[in-house]
């Protein structure tokens, strides 16, 4: 007989379970994800689970619920994690980048082709940073829905997930980004 671990961590939205700790989605018959805070000898039969109602989303945060309220939140969050220098816009666009170039090689875009697109945009006169960010927005909503992905849910989860994670592994995480050379600051240092 099929043995799951219990299923206590995951919440049903639009039709998915989700990890409220890793954000991993399923449809509730496979399943893969961090097995965040269950008990090894945790397991139960496989009929029972999917017979089993699911626990209802967790409360939404009150600020949590538009947009500005994340960017607001997150700022917040990584103020108080890095400290004031995360606050620098180089260090904030070379995370961007960083998450751009990430998402980019996830759907397996090239890197010459990568590359042809830094030449070319650098090769042209800044624009205006307000319009950029609404640029990308846009085209971010575009390649989501050609991914079949809710920018807006997938942010949502990504946030939840980011508030759920020590701060200290974040911060050894930056350590490595200075190690490497491409983040502009010290945590703590000016």
């Amino acid at each position: 007989m099929s043995e799951f671990r219990t299923d206590a961590h995951l919440f049903e939205a639009d039709g998915f379970r989700t990890c409220e700790f890793c954000g991993t989605r399923t449809d509730g018959y496979v399943r893969t994800c961090c097995d965040a805070g269950l008990l090894a000898d945790e397991t139960v039969d496989a009929h029972e689970v999917l017979r089993r109602p699911l626990r209802p989303p967790p409360p939404t945060r009150q600020e949590n619920t538009t947009r500005d309220a994340r960017q607001a939140e997150m700022i917040a969050w990584m103020t108080a994690t890095f400290g004031e220098e995360t606050r620098a816009i180089e260090e904030r666009a070379l995370r961007f980048v960083e998450e751009a170039v990430e998402l980019a090689q996830a759907v397996g875009l090239p890197l010459h082709r990568f590359m042809d697109v830094l030449c070319h945009v650098y090769g042209k006169p800044p624009g205006d940073a307000a319009r950029e960010a609404g640029a990308v927005g846009v085209t971010l909503l575009g390649l989501c829905a050609v991914l079949g992905v809710s920018a807006e849910s997938e942010e949502k989860t990504e946030v939840a997930r980011v508030l759920a994670v020590d701060p200290e592994e974040f911060r050894r995480r930056h350590a490595t980004k200075i190690e490497a050379g491409v983040a502009v600051l010290a945590v703590g240092k000016t």
